[in-house]
């Protein structure tokens, strides 16, 4: 009397069974309905996949990704999360008025066209004449400018206030390199800080979402 396999229920004979052909043309059938997981690289992909391998994955040992096949391309699964986070521990200040860098986070961003959030900080921000801007870069490329109020401590509107920001970008993959910035503002002047120490960095942190 035959029996069965654990997870894909082949048929397993014993010598005393009957031998039928339609019991191994059953097993190829199960197999062909658990095809598994397609180990390869970025380069060594299948080229030859058509509608009948939709829904079957590939693990790309280079790249260490995980695709599947839509029927006509290739489409990645799971989010990478954190791909780079950055903190200084020390206030940044400055008078000009052009974009000074707080924090740089340079990241490698995996194929896959997914999108990335972006997201800064820091625990005080402010501006002898109670005016700072910021930004969010990426590369030569604004993803985001603002502006923040806040002049000394002292008990005014301006008081320091804290700093934090978040944007969404869809970058190539690559290497690309992410900025915090700041300045003075022309129209305001004074000197403009980004107060931070240990237990409160300023920061720039990137995930593939």
């Amino acid at each position: 009397m035959p029996s069965f396999t654990d997870r894909v229920q082949l048929i397993r004979h014993t010598l005393a069974d009957v031998f039928r052909i339609q019991d191994y043309e059953d097993n190829w059938e199960r197999l062909d309905q658990f095809p598994g997981v397609f180990v390869c690289t970025s380069s060594t992909r299948p080229s030859t996949w058509g509608e009948r391998q939709a829904g079957m994955f590939i693990w790309e040992t280079d790249t260490e990704l995980l695709w599947v096949w839509n029927g006509s391309a290739f489409a990645r699964k799971h989010a990478k999360g954190n791909i780079g986070y950055t903190a200084v521990t020390s206030d940044a200040s400055t008078a000009s008025t052009s974009l000074q860098t707080a924090a740089t986070a340079a990241v490698t961003v995996a194929a896959g066209n997914r999108r990335h959030r972006i997201t800064v900080g820091a625990s005080e921000v402010w501006n002898t004449n109670e005016l700072t801007q910021l930004a969010i870069y990426r590369g030569a490329t604004a993803l985001m400018k603002w502006y923040a109020h806040g002049g000394p401590t002292g008990p005014t509107v301006f008081d320091t206030k804290p700093v934090s920001m978040t944007v969404y970008d869809l970058p190539t993959s690559g290497v690309q390199t992410y900025t915090f910035q700041y300045s003075a503002v022309a129209t305001v002047g004074g000197t403009s800080t980004i107060e931070a120490d240990a237990n409160n960095p300023i920061f720039i942190s990137v995930d593939e979402v």
